[in-house]
This record gives structure tokens, C-alpha cells and sequence, in this order.
């Protein structure tokens, strides 16, 4: 027996098949949907006339499980992102030359690119220079390419 539903209570709404799932077959569910304003969805565009329930679809789990190994082994193997976290990036420089400079002809600039970019390069200044040559940990030297104009 179909319930009357206000039209007020209800968006009509489209998916292109990755958000919703039919509730009683668990599959993949494409096209118009209503959302009522209760939280719940149904397939269709008719409020007094309702299809299949919809839900959302559950995210796939990153997890490996709770095991003593994995959890070992996360110990022992920091990710890769908590390593990069830690790191800063490369502030750009654009100095000036000063009136030594202008008497003497020229001075010397210093410049960083990734090492897998062959264009691209961006100004850093001699401290940063020096920090990414001596392989200071602040920044993620084994990424970049330093050079010297």
C-alpha cells in the first residue's frame, strides 16, 4: 500500500551508478533516485510510487587487519607519507644584486629543479642552497637538483 509523501519532502536526484547500491540485491544502481527527508533513498522519480531502497555504498577498507605481524610491521616500516610529512618545501628566493655586486659585474644565483623535471627550475636562495647540499633533512634533497649560475 503506497503512502502519500509531499512533494516538499522529496529531491529527485541523479546518479551515474558509483554512489548507490540496491538495498535488497547489492547491486550498483544508476539513474534517478529520490531522497526523502527522512535520510532515506529509493530508486525512481515518483514520491507516491516508490522503487527499490537505496543505500549508499560503504567504502572499501584500507585496513590489513589486526594481526601481530601487521602491526609489527608498521612499526618497523614508517610510511612513506610520515617521513615526507616532516619535510618542508623548497621556499623560492628572488634576490637582488647589491652595489658590490654592480661594481664587481655579476654575483652568483643559485637554483633548484626536480630531478624528474627537466624544466622548471625556481631560484633558491644561498642558505637553502647549502641546507639541500650538506643533505639537511628540513628538505627532501634525494627530489632535488641543485645548480649553480
Amino acid at each position: 500500500m503506497a503512502r502519500y509523501i509531499p512533494k516538499s519532502k522529496v529531491s529527485i536526484l541523479q546518479t551515474t551508478g558509483n554512489e548507490f547500491v540496491v538495498a535488497s540485491t547489492n547491486q550498483p544502481y544508476k539513474g534517478t533516485y529520490m531522497e526523502l527527508s527522512n535520510g532515506t533513498f529509493f530508486a525512481g522519480n515518483n514520491p507516491q510510487n516508490p522503487g527499490e531502497s537505496l543505500v549508499k555504498k560503504k567504502p572499501l577498507s584500507i585496513s590489513f587487519g589486526v594481526s601481530r605481524n601487521n602491526s609489527t610491521y608498521r612499526k618497523l616500516k614508517r610510511s612513506t607519507h610520515d617521513i615526507l610529512a616532516k619535510k618542508t618545501t623548497i621556499p623560492p628566493s628572488k634576490p637582488k644584486p647589491t652595489i658590490e655586486d654592480y661594481k664587481r659585474g655579476y654575483f652568483v644565483r643559485y637554483f633548484c629543479v626536480r630531478v624528474n623535471e627537466n624544466k622548471n627550475y625556481f631560484e633558491i636562495n644561498k642558505e637553502t642552497y647549502n641546507l639541500i647540499l650538506n643533505q639537511d633533512p628540513k628538505y627532501d634533497f634525494s627530489l632535488y637538483s641543485i645548480k649553480i649560475l
